[in-house]
Order: C-alpha cells, then structure tokens, then sequence
C-alpha cells in the first residue's frame, strides 16, 4: 500500500499546476492505473488458458517446437530491401543456415559477411548499420528490409519495435546458426 501511495504522489508531483486544474486528480491517477492492472491480468488470464495444453512439456522440449517453428516460418525466405525513392529493389539474401552461400548468417558469403556491399551486417554499407535508412539495425527505419517467402511479404528485418510484423535480427539469426 505504501508502495502504490508513493507511486501516485510521484504521479501527482509530475502533474503541472495546469494538468491538476484540469481535472487530473490522486484518485483518476489510481483509477487509471487499476484499470491498466487489470487489463493486464485479463490478458494473462487469457494466455494462461490459451497454452494450458503446453504446461505438460518441459522448456527443452517448448524450445525445440519454437525452433522448428520459427524455422519452418521464415527458413527459405528472401530479404529484400525497396529504395524509398527510387523504388528500386535489392535482394540482400535469404535465410538459411549460416552454411547457405546466400544466407544473410552466412559471414564468408556475399550476404552475411560485415565486409560485403549488400550485407546488412556491414555496418558502413547501405544496409547495415544503425543509421542507414533501410537497414533493419536502425531504430528509427520506417522502411526496414522485407522478409518474403511465397511471393508474399511475411515479415520485416527491424529492430525497430514500432513496425508491425518486425523481427530482430539477432534473435532470428539465433535460430538459424549453430
């Protein structure tokens, strides 16, 4: 109780003299707040009864369907990248294992390696980089490379987590290397 009484007067204490006048008051700041609690609570609520069926297995085994998961989803897929202006297309690999010859986790190959032109690992090239406009290692990119598999758009290349369907990176090349 201590803890959330200090929670609201610090809320309060950031309040200008302008937004307190305004109606802001301790009690819509606390009430704000429990209701964000238990929308919180609801959607937990929610997942926990989703993946009831999942507790049964271990995490080894929950990590090795994740895998086989993320594999089966984005394993073949091309990276592409779209010059805002230009509108021109660039291919900047596939994924695969890093032992693929296009394989963007490939750090010997045309598209892995930090030192080639069209990798998005190198970090002074057009792709890479944290602040390269198309290169998915800039936080602020709106125009992230895009992950197509089928002739369809899965998925963007972003460590940006404001674009809707963006993946790290990082986190996929960790599914894809040994």
């Amino acid at each position: 109780m201590l803890v959330r009484a200090v929670c609201v007067a610090a809320a309060l204490a950031a309040l200008s003299a302008q937004e307190r006048g305004a109606g802001i008051s301790a009690g819509s700041v606390a009430a704000e707040r429990l209701r964000l609690m238990q929308e919180k609570r609801a959607w937990l609520d929610a997942l926990k009864a989703k993946v009831v069926p999942l507790m049964a297995y271990d995490i080894d085994t929950l990590q090795a369907a994740v895998r086989v998961k993320v594999v089966e989803a984005y394993g073949g897929a091309s990276v592409l990248s779209t010059d805002p202006l230009t509108e021109e297309v660039a291919f900047l690999g596939t994924i695969e294992d890093e032992f693929a010859p296009d394989s963007i986790f490939n750090p010997y190959g045309s598209y892995g390696s930090p030192y080639a032109a069209e990798s998005i690992w190198n970090e002074y090239g057009s792709y890479g980089g944290a602040y390269a406009s198309s290169s998915p290692f800039n936080r602020f990119s709106t125009s992230p490379p895009v992950i197509v598999k089928g002739r369809k758009v899965i998925g963007r290349l972003t460590v940006n987590k404001l674009v809707s369907g963006g993946l790290d990176p990082a986190w996929l090349r960790s599914y894809f290397t040994y």
